[in-house]
This record gives C-alpha cells, sequence and structure tokens, in this order.
C-alpha cells in the first residue's frame, strides 16, 4: 500500500451534517425504512 501525505492548512475546519430525514424519520415512513438513527440503536 502507498502513503500519501496531505498538508491541510492550520485555520481549516472541517464540518458535518445530517438532514432530519437522515436522524428523525419522516411522515411517510413505512416499517421497513429505517433512519439513520434507528439503525444505530438496534
Amino acid at each position: 500500500m502507498s502513503k500519501v501525505t496531505v498538508t491541510i492548512p492550520e485555520d481549516f475546519i472541517l464540518g458535518a451534517a445530517a438532514s432530519a430525514w437522515q436522524t428523525e424519520g419522516w411522515s411517510g415512513k413505512r416499517a421497513w425504512q429505517d433512519s439513520y438513527l434507528d439503525l444505530w440503536y438496534k
């Protein structure tokens, strides 16, 4: 495997986001359609 070096600026800010339907579900959800958090807590 090769090694890759990446230089990141000191003021670089890493963020993350999730939409509500991914975490809380949605009104049209069916029993077999689990959201991200549904799967996390199973």
